[in-house]
């Protein structure tokens, strides 16, 4: 079941959303007609959220490809365009050990293609890099980076009504850095992580949504049983939008 709204709001990459007038339900099909997955411990795009640090150095290759029928194409509530879609996921991940230190980087891309609706076509790509330092028997520090290009689904909750030919396409560059004293079996362990993200649209005059974000956290774990852990969790977030847009979004979020 698909919900469409007349939402004057954008998507859960922004952050405020105006009145909703009126609310369409209907219902949408969408099915996988075949997948083919060639695997070997790479996440997929949609998991990408940070590097992982494989247990051996090496290159870990996976490819998967997938063809599907979509019955609405753009998240309509009438007029619905179906279309049948080609996709190729390739990934890529290599990684080294000096000691007790790791270094990872990997490449997930995913390319797709439609059978009718061309102005669809998309090539999604995530390059991310990540060093994991183990400085002491208590302390070592996570420093990762990534850029990724990929595109808005058509139909995501809370878009800006209008319709575009292509969708709204982005990059966004990261940077950030974990500090960790004491380990996971430890009664106590304490983290302070740092991350930074540079956030571009690139087509369909959506400049009015780039931004930056600045991200602390501080964590404390507290061990009562070996399988039970408190967190105690303090967060502040500063966005600051690079031009004008509709109302000020520019926030901080403690």
């Amino acid at each position: 079941m698909h919900v469409a709204s007349n939402c004057h709001c954008f998507t859960d990459r922004d952050s405020w959303c105006g009145e909703m007038h009126e609310v369409v339900i209907h219902i949408q099909t969408r099915f996988t007609a075949f997948a083919l997955v060639v695997f070997l411990g790479l996440p997929t795009m949609a998991m990408a959220e940070s590097v992982e640090y494989p247990d051996k150095p090496g290159f870990y290759p996976a490819v998967r490809l997938d063809l599907t029928h979509d019955d609405n194409i753009y998240r309509t509530s009438s007029n619905e365009q179906s279309d049948t879609v080609f996709s190729l996921s390739p990934a890529l991940l290599f990684s080294w050990h000096l000691g007790k230190h790791r270094f990872t980087a990997q490449y997930l891309g995913e390319y797709a293609e439609y059978d009718s609706l061309n102005d669809e076509n998309y090539d999604d790509h995530a390059f991310n890099a990540g060093l994991m330092l183990d400085l002491a028997s208590k302390f070592n520090i996570d420093l990762q980076a990534g850029h990724d290009r990929s595109h808005e689904e058509r139909g995501v909750a809370g878009l800006a009504p209008g319709f575009s030919l292509k969708p709204n396409e982005w990059k966004e560059n990261s940077l950030s850095a974990l500090a960790t004293y004491g380990r996971d079996f430890a009664r106590g362990q304490f983290q302070f992580e740092i991350e930074r993200n540079e956030l571009d649209f690139t087509n369909n005059n959506q400049d009015f949504r780039d931004r930056d974000t600045n991200e602390y956290v501080g964590r404390f774990y507290y061990r009562f049983m070996p399988k039970t852990a408190a967190l105690f969790e303090i967060r502040r977030r500063d966005i600051d939008y690079e031009q004008s847009a509709p109302r000020n979004l520019d926030s901080q979020e403690d």
